[in-house]
């Protein structure tokens, strides 16, 4: 099940998503009707490890270094 993870921008959530969550969204490809292969919405890399990260504001799945800049250089705007 997707697991919230808070922010320290101002109003701004992120779920991590595992393969079931990715299917039930249609997000990523199967890969052998068991895992799912996805692509860093900024970057390109693949990312097939099991834990996506969704950003909602965003509307992106992002890797893991990816995530942390965005989360270093994101700008909240009311």
């Amino acid at each position: 099940m997707k697991t919230i993870i808070n922010l320290p921008l101002q109003g701004s959530i992120a779920f991590l998503l595992n393969d079931t969550d990715m299917r039930k969204l249609g997000f990523g490809v199967s890969h052998n009707k068991e895992h799912i292969i996805a692509l860093c919405d900024s970057c390109m890399a693949s990312i097939h490890n099991g834990a996506y990260i969704y950003v909602p504001v965003i509307n992106e799945i992002v890797c893991q270094s990816c995530f942390e800049d965005w989360q270093k250089n994101g700008e909240y705007y009311k």
